[in-house]
């Protein structure tokens, strides 16, 4: 199952404290992200909302999308992370599987 790096996200929240945020991720973990963003607004009372537009990784992050809502951070999360951030208030957020191999 995909784990995603919650707390991170919320160290940033706390730190930031912005009025809203939006994440993004690829389509097969769109599940993970929409918890995600139920839990932070549940914990932050802030709206999180979800970029459920196709996304093609750190090439392509959507920011407008955010900007349009008005979010104040984007979380792009799932993709590989080459870099803390690409621009301002736009941060990369891991997600692991946590499926062990060992038997295999």
């Amino acid at each position: 199952m995909i784990v995603i790096d919650e707390e991170r996200i919320f160290k940033e929240i706390e730190s930031k404290k912005p009025v809203s945020v939006s994440l993004n991720g690829p389509d097969g973990i769109l599940p993970q992200v929409q918890e995600t963003a139920m839990n932070i607004t549940k914990r932050f009372g802030i709206p999180a909302y979800v970029l459920a537009d196709t996304t093609w990784g750190t090439c392509d992050l959507n920011s407008n999308g955010s900007k349009v809502l008005g979010a104040e951070i984007q979380f792009n999360i799932g993709h590989t992370i080459n870099t803390e951030s690409f621009e301002k208030n736009l941060v990369l957020i891991n997600a692991y599987d946590d499926v062990e191999f060992d038997s295999v």
